[in-house]
């Protein structure tokens, strides 16, 4: 019976980011990757939408994965969309795959075959019109417009470099926790400001009185601790009106040393 096939080093490897991979394996130059990166920029339509294993003479083999979108994918960007946010989809597959799922999402505004220049420029095309973007993302193609967006997500089962790029990492499977959350923000900043309006009041109105003796030493304190009280059942109320998301892990970007 034959045995496993041996194992070959690759030489003199090259990564190009969005495209693939490629090196020398016994003097054989071998690339994998998207249909044109592999095969040199000669048309390869049949492949377009496979991962292609290919040498100087053409392609060798071809790899098709199957994809499917999460269960609460369609829910989400609903969700987003009835809060006043514009979806829509930069991504590397080759067109068919992105028109297909953008479908079933109901999202009209797509783009595909973006390599990570291609997805940075549409993030400052979006800047220069004014928008702040979420960028939500799970490969390591999507690592630079992850680390410039406004605000970042990452998925736990996504690469460990688009992972360090992002601001919030989804812990569990469900992509609803990104409306949830925003939800929260949102909740949190109201809150703050109703807490900031609170405390300049209270302290316009009755600091000057205890500061010209017309309140005593012992009334002023009490009316402080009970403002401070407010203030934080006030801030309990953060999360209480929505079912709270799924465990997520927060990574602050560092700077490089």
């Amino acid at each position: 019976a034959a045995g496993p096939a041996p194992q070959r080093d690759a030489q003199a490897l090259r990564a190009q980011a969005g495209s693939g991979l490629e090196g020398v394996v016994d003097g054989r130059r071998l690339r994998l990757g998207r249909a044109d990166f592999a095969v040199g920029g000669a048309s390869c339509a049949p492949f377009d939408d496979a991962v292609v294993l290919a040498d100087e003479d053409g392609p060798i083999a071809a790899f098709r994965f199957g994809e499917r979108l999460r269960a609460d994918a369609r829910a989400t960007v609903d969700a987003l969309r009835a809060d006043g946010l514009a979806v829509e989809i930069v991504s590397g597959d080759a067109a068919p795959k992105v028109a297909a799922a953008a479908a079933r999402l109901g999202i009209d505004d797509w783009h595909a075959r973006q390599r990570p220049a291609d997805k940075l420029a549409r993030l400052a095309a979006l800047r220069a019109g004014g928008a702040r973007v979420i960028a939500v993302g799970d490969g390591i193609n999507d690592a630079p417009v992850l680390a410039g967006a406004d605000v970042a997500v990452a998925l736990a089962a996504g690469a460990e470099l688009a992972q360090a790029s992002s601001d919030v990492v989804l812990a569990g499977e469900r992509l609803s926790a990104i409306a949830q959350a925003r939800s929260i923000a949102r909740e949190t900043l109201a809150i703050l400001r109703q807490n900031q309006r609170w405390a300049l009041c209270y302290n316009l109105s009755v600091v000057p009185f205890g500061a010209l003796g017309f309140v005593p030493p012992w009334l002023a304190a009490i009316g402080m601790s009970l403002s401070s009280l407010f203030v934080v059942l006030n801030a309990l109320r953060i999360g209480r009106r929505a079912e709270p998301p799924p465990r997520a892990a927060r990574f602050a970007r560092q700077a490089p040393a």
